[in-house]
């Protein structure tokens, strides 16, 4: 993104708003906005980035000193194409990571979103989609998710633990694992994907440290929801949610599972731009680059809390603006 548009979105984060309403409702500023922004990077071949075993250690290494420390609860969203670039083997930066867990060291946590074939995609997501729970089967067994390479190898661990809510899906390993998912028998009581029900509360709970590797943080951060969701009748955005229905297999087991989402428009209200850059002005972001890759890191705690403050008006609804527009 060209660095004064940039500048302009975290003064006047009304503009992003405006931007993103003209970006998800109209097809002719879509595909002008898509091609404004475009990166006009130069793809180079894979073939030309070399791994070793040394530049993957280290990185490693740098990895547990710098940022994982002592913390005994880790929330992790990843991006690791960018690790073949440094020669490090995403793969085996992967198996080490988990290989933490299973020495009982550490619980690692990190989304494992399910994919649906009958989601609606692109412009048209905002329709609502089917309350037929076959229209949406949810196998926990499954390893086909959205949310990368991590996910799909924590999932292959016997010893791992998957939430059964498929909206913001959670899987998590290690030590203190069972206890992301203790409570979920009581979803019924308030089905919110990160209500008090939910792995996500444990995970505020236990002030996991929440690292985003390679991703921005204010695009990435899903805990940002448990924002409304740990109490959503005191949101102040009416009619924030829809309905959902899924059928969920676990095994020989099936449960239909009811649940709300937060609707898809009010994404045209979110100002990540604006939330990055306070992130880091009010320093509830630490900043780590180890070589080359640059990776942020809060604890959930801390985050929460400056979430409250930023709202302690009622009618705050920070970091989303202008709703009244995304909610026409």
């Amino acid at each position: 993104m060209n660095r004064l548009l940039k500048i302009m979105l975290i003064k006047f984060p009304y503009l992003e708003s405006i931007i993103r309403n003209l970006y998800w409702r109209f097809k002719l500023t879509n595909k002008l906005i898509s091609l404004l922004t475009q990166k006009n990077k130069k793809k180079i071949p894979i073939n030309n980035y070399k791994v070793s075993n040394k530049s993957s250690f280290s990185f490693f290494e740098k990895f547990i000193q710098e940022v994982i420390q002592n913390e005994e609860v880790i929330l992790i969203h990843s991006s690791l194409s960018n690790l073949l670039k440094i020669g490090v083997d995403k793969n085996l930066f992967v198996e080490n990571l988990l290989q933490l867990s299973l020495n009982n060291s550490i619980t690692i946590a990190t989304p494992t979103f399910p994919i649906f074939k009958n989601e609606f995609k692109s412009l048209d997501r905002f329709k609502d989609p089917s309350l037929d729970p076959e229209e949406f089967p949810f196998d926990l067994q499954s390893k086909r998710i959205s949310t990368g390479l991590l996910g799909k190898e924590l999932l292959k661990k016997q010893n791992s633990f998957r939430s059964k809510i498929p909206i913001n899906n959670l899987s998590a390993i290690g030590p203190l694992a069972y206890k992301l998912f203790e409570k979920e028998h009581l979803y019924g009581d308030s089905p919110y994907p990160c209500g008090i029900y939910s792995p996500w509360q444990e995970l505020y709970n236990l002030d996991s440290l929440i690292i985003f590797l390679d991703l921005n943080p204010s695009h990435s951060c899903t805990f940002i929801h448990y924002l409304e969701d740990y109490d959503p009748h005191k949101w102040p955005i009416k009619n924030w949610y829809r309905e959902r229905i899924f059928k969920v297999f676990k095994g020989k087991k099936i449960e239909i599972f009811n649940t709300f989402e937060r609707h898809p428009k009010w994404s045209m209200s979110y100002c990540e731009n604006k939330l990055l850059k306070d992130l880091i002005t009010e320093n509830i972001l630490e900043i780590h680059n180890i070589d080359g890759i640059k990776v942020y890191k809060c604890k959930s705690k801390k985050f929460f809390n400056f979430l409250k403050t930023k709202n302690s008006n009622l009618n705050n609804h920070y970091p989303y603006y202008l709703p009244f527009i995304s909610g026409i």
